[in-house]
């Protein structure tokens, strides 16, 4: 028997069940092989790729917008301008 090595792992039926027909099992474990290749490949053309295009720093050109002083309040007003709801 081919798939006695499961015993520990599966119950006697489930162990006949794969024996008679071992085609899902197998099936199962191929597509985890394949999705995991596929995960790989994306991670390293990722890595590789990102070397290419270094991050760049974003300058702060003083908040340019309404604020209080303690620095809280007026923060929507950004964001109403950024979706160009009021202009100015």
């Amino acid at each position: 028997m081919a798939w006695e090595f499961l015993r520990p792992i599966l119950t006697p039926a489930a162990l006949l069940s794969i024996q008679a027909n071992a085609s899902p099992l197998l099936t199962l474990l191929l597509v985890y092989i394949g999705l995991t290749t596929l995960c790989v490949l994306v991670w390293y053309i990722h890595f590789r790729t990102s070397k290419a295009y270094p991050a760049t720093k974003k300058k702060d050109n003083g908040g340019g917008g309404l604020k209080k002083k303690g620095g809280e309040g007026w923060w929507w007003v950004g964001r109403l301008r950024l979706r160009g709801w009021m202009r100015g």
